[in-house]
């Protein structure tokens, strides 16, 4: 039965208390639930890795602004 579920598109369900038995208004807070949690874990994870990239780019604009002002201060004269 499962065999070709990949080639299945959609689902077409005629009555809406055929698609669970115990109860379809259940299913759909389930659904609801399992989102919203999914939602929080996935934002986490987005938000770790954007904190971390944007340190990483201040990083790299701090040492190229430490390199800048070496050269400028080499190459000024000296009184």
């Amino acid at each position: 039965m499962f065999r070709r579920l990949a080639d299945v598109d959609s689902i077409v369900v005629e009555y809406s208390d055929r698609l669970a038995r115990f109860g379809y208004t259940y299913l759909n807070d389930l659904i609801n639930i399992v989102t919203c949690f999914s939602a929080r874990l996935f934002g986490a994870i987005g938000g770790r890795k954007a904190k971390k990239d944007m340190e990483k780019v201040i990083q790299e604009l701090e040492q190229e602004r430490s390199v800048n002002s070496e050269n400028n201060n080499e190459s000024s004269p000296r009184e």
